[in-house]
C-alpha cells in the first residue's frame, strides 16, 4: 500500500472513530454573544501585537493617539484618548486625508504576560 493510500485509510480511520463515539449531548455550546460581529468594537491580542478593529476607530472619531490602561484585578483594558506628546501615546490608527484605518501596534512584553493572566482565569460558560 502506497503512503498515499495509507494516510487516507488512517484519516477514513479517525473519522469513522469520531463518528462512532461523538454524542451533541455531551458538548457545550458556545453562545452567540461570545463572537464579535464586524460592527462591534473589539481588539485582537495575538503574536505579540495589539490591533483595534474598525468599529473601535469609528467609534473614537478624530482619535488618532491612545493610552491603554490595564486593571490586573479586574482584568480590565481601557483605551483612553491622549494627545500624541503624552508620554505614553500610542499611534492605534493610520489617517488619511479621507479615511482611518487600524494598525498593528507590536508590543510582545505587554501581550506576553497579559496573556498569562487573563488566561489563569478563563471561564467560557
Amino acid at each position: 500500500m502506497s503512503e498515499v493510500q495509507n494516510n487516507i485509510s488512517e484519516k477514513e480511520e479517525r473519522r469513522q472513530e469520531i463518528q462512532r463515539v461523538f454524542n451533541p449531548d455531551n458538548c457545550q455550546v458556545i453562545r452567540k454573544e461570545l463572537f464579535a460581529s464586524l460592527r462591534d468594537p473589539a481588539v485582537t491580542i495575538r503574536n505579540g501585537n495589539i490591533t483595534f478593529n474598525t468599529a473601535c476607530i469609528r467609534d473614537f472619531e478624530g482619535v488618532v493617539y491612545v493610552r491603554l490602561l490595564y486593571d490586573k484585578q479586574l482584568k480590565f483594558l481601557s483605551v483612553t484618548e491622549c494627545d500624541e506628546n503624552d508620554k505614553h501615546a500610542l499611534r492605534w490608527c493610520v489617517a488619511g486625508a479621507d479615511k482611518r484605518k487600524s494598525r498593528k501596534m507590536r508590543c510582545p512584553d505587554f501581550t506576553g504576560p497579559l496573556f498569562e493572566h487573563v488566561n489563569a482565569g478563563i471561564n467560557l460558560t
